[in-house]
């Protein structure tokens, strides 16, 4: 099984990561369909060759998830000791070399499976910051028994609507990212399958200024937003045009407000001619299955959910994905598009149907707005009004102004439909040069086959990659310059040492939030820097 580009670099990351020091806990971003389950295999097949004695176990919250990875390892390396540990799947095993379990079978089993070295936690976004929920319980009792266990992270969306990028702030579990890749490359190489909005936009666009946002789960109170989608004449214009949008589409894949809301959705279209089924988590597992499996077979074409079909769950013959609800979750909006960009047969592009204006508040899926604690802003601009008392610059969604507390009019509105169609791509647009924030720099240790060692500098805005550059300073003339250069510009007051690993470490320590923002290319395969802005101010974290 031969591993994409960017995967072979993933794995490879993961232990420069750690040699590099640091830190103990990285984080792999990649995004759907972008074959995580690969690298996590790859790694652990290396890991196990390289170093027999290393124990390794693979968590998650889905039994598709854990299936999917226990069987990736098993092609790539079919006589590795593998088990399984999962109620859900039927099995129970503790002493293999590597395990695949579920968190919620194992997180009261630390001392019945033992010592561990590394432990890969798949979608790690589900890992709250605080508190004592399972996988921190699970992840603390582990750390008793070893000490010195690494947490390796694998995630699309390595973000929490409550909490923040998963590196940052008190109490954060992991330290970095390893590695990640750009939904951007993944779309130029053609490994996912580009996302596109209606030409002419949408016309039912549902309104939920004023719904309260839940204090436990920082997203919109379900019954609130639910009785704003699921009214019988924005159910009728939500279907009619979906129908017309959707004439010439094959697998339809819609998210609901509510169980209510669904069956309403899933009726409506039925009575227009549209095979449509609905399923939730209340849905009988045997019958789910059949219903999931016979979605992805093509045997009917609209399948309607809520809050099942979101992770874990891959039918890439989807070439529609209706929004029929809102979020305030970045992570909640990544993963609900994600489902459209799988490859599959005779699909061109996957047509995104956003009836709540989520690709407004969260961005485009490729450059999402995501919210960073240490700088205590979002990546990217967000909505704001202006106050009539102070002139303070209010987020948009505030009903009262922060800085003098004056109360904003509310805006009485009868019927939730808009005249004017929503059109916004969900893909950034393309320039010739733009100018990037930056929030820090991730330097790596690097060595392509046949070369010599150099340096990886990945330039992120706080949770994606940017653009990446390659130091050399054991390089020919014109790259021992080039990073002479650099290495003058970021820390001028530290000699550039000729080991590499020992570069890697002082641009980890001192260079790290060196760099205010970057010029590059976006005409181009792999964005090309033309300029850096520095902060020459800034110290190291």
């Amino acid at each position: 099984m031969k591993l994409r580009d960017y995967q072979d670099e993933a794995v490879t990351a993961i232990n420069h990561y750690f040699i590099g020091k640091r830190g103990d806990n990285p984080l792999v971003v990649v995004p759907t369909a972008g074959g995580k389950s690969l690298i996590i295999g790859e790694y652990i097949k290396r890991c196990v060759q390289k170093w027999p004695d290393t124990r390794f176990m693979m968590i998650t919250h889905q039994k598709e998830l854990i299936e999917q990875n226990f069987e990736k390892l098993l092609a790539l390396h079919n006589e590795i000791d593998a088990g399984i540990y999962s109620a859900g799947i039927g099995r129970k095993e503790t002493d293999n070399q590597v395990l695949f379990a579920g968190i919620q079978s194992v997180h009261a089993k630390a001392n019945a499976i033992g010592r561990v070295d590394a432990l890969l936690i798949d979608e790690c976004h589900l890992v709250p910051k605080q508190g004592t929920g399972r996988y921190l319980k699970f992840i603390n009792d582990m750390r008793q028994i070893n000490p010195r266990l690494k947490v390796i992270g694998f995630s699309a969306t390595p973000y929490r609507m409550q909490g923040g990028l998963l590196w940052e702030g008190k109490n954060a579990l992991f330290d970095g990212i390893a590695y990640e890749v750009p939904v951007k490359k993944l779309l130029n190489d053609g490994y996912i399958t580009p996302l596109v909005t209606p030409t002419g936009g949408i016309n039912t666009r549902i309104d939920l200024t004023g719904v309260d946002v839940s204090n436990f789960t920082g997203d919109y109170k379900q019954s609130q937003m639910a009785e704003r989608f699921n009214r019988p004449h924005l159910v009728v214009a939500a279907c009619r045009e979906l129908v017309s949008l959707g004439h010439d589409r094959k697998s339809w894949m819609i998210f609901a407000a509510s169980v209510d809301h669904g069956i309403a959705l899933t009726n409506e279209l039925c009575e227009r001619g549209i095979d449509a089924r609905f399923v939730d988590g209340t849905t009988p597992k045997r019958q789910r299955e059949e219903l999931l499996e016979s979605f992805k077979a093509g045997r009917f074409r609209a399948i309607v959910n809520v809050g099942v079909l979101t992770t874990g769950f891959d039918a890439p013959n989807v070439d529609l994905i209706a929004l029929l609800r809102g979020t305030k979750s970045t992570s909640l909006y990544i993963q609900m598009c994600g489902r459209g960009v799988r490859l599959f047969d005779g699909k061109q592009d996957t047509l995104v149907c956003d009836f709540a204006d989520n690709i407004l508040t969260h961005g485009p899926f490729d450059a999402p707005r995501v919210f960073s604690q240490r700088e205590s802003t979002t990546v990217g601009k967000t909505p704001t009004k202006q106050c009539p008392d102070c002139d303070f610059a209010c987020a948009i969604q505030l009903s009262t102004c922060p800085n003098c507390q004056y109360i904003f009019p509310r805006k009485e509105r009868e019927v939730s439909h808009h005249d004017q169609a929503a059109k916004v791509s969900i893909m950034s647009s393309e320039n010739s040069t733009q100018i990037a924030a930056i929030s820090h720099i991730e330097a790596c240790v690097y060595q392509k086959k046949g070369s010599p060692q150099c340096i990886r500098i990945d330039y992120m805005n706080s949770i994606f990659k940017v653009a990446t550059e390659f130091v050399a300073p054991n390089g020919h003339d014109f790259a021992k310059r080039k990073a002479m250069q650099f290495w003058n510009a970021l820390i001028p007051e530290r000699i550039m040492p000729t080991d590499i690993a020992t570069a890697v470490e002082l641009l980890n320590l001192y260079g790290r939030y060196r760099v205010q923002s970057i010029e590059i290319t976006t005409n181009t395969k792999y964005p090309q820097i033309v300029s850096r802005r520095l902060n020459n101010d800034a110290r190291s974290a």
